[in-house]
C-alpha cells in the first residue's frame, strides 16, 4: 500500500512537568522520515530535545510524531514545524509556542502540503 503522508490528528502542544511536548498523528506508507524546525532552522536531537515516531496501536500505517523540549523556558518560545515525507509526498505542520512563566500558549497551528 502506498500512502502520501497526511495529518490525521492536528498538532498540539502540552506541558508535561518542566517539558513541553509537541505531538500530532499522521498516516503514511511507507513509514515517513521527519525533520523538525524552529524558526525555519533544522533541529537536532540533544539532551533537552527529543524526537520520536511511534506506530499507533491498532491502526495500520498510522504514527504519532512527538518532539519533547526538556526544561523548557521562555527562550524556547517560537515557531516550530515538522516536515514529514516519503516517496509519495510531503506535508508540514507548524505551531507557535509562547512560554510565559509556567503557562503555554499555542496559536496558529497550520498544516500544508509541500
Amino acid at each position: 500500500m502506498s500512502i502520501a503522508p497526511k495529518f490525521t490528528k492536528k498538532p498540539s502542544l502540552r506541558q508535561d512537568g518542566k517539558a513541553v511536548v509537541f505531538s500530532c498523528e499522521i498516516e503514511a506508507a511507507p513509514k515517513p522520515t521527519t525533520q523538525w524546525f524552529r524558526e525555519d532552522q533544522p533541529l537536532e536531537a540533544s539532551d533537552r530535545l527529543k524526537f520520536s515516531i511511534d506506530p499507533v496501536a491498532g491502526k495500520d500505517n498510522a504514527y504519532t510524531l512527538t518532539m519533547t523540549v526538556d526544561k523548557a523556558s521562555a527562550a524556547d518560545s517560537g515557531s516550530y514545524k515538522v516536515e514529514v515525507s516519503n516517496a509519495h509526498g510531503k506535508m508540514a505542520a507548524s505551531a507557535n509556542l509562547n512560554l510565559q512563566g509556567t503557562c503555554i500558549h499555542s496559536s496558529n497551528t497550520h498544516i500544508r502540503s509541500t
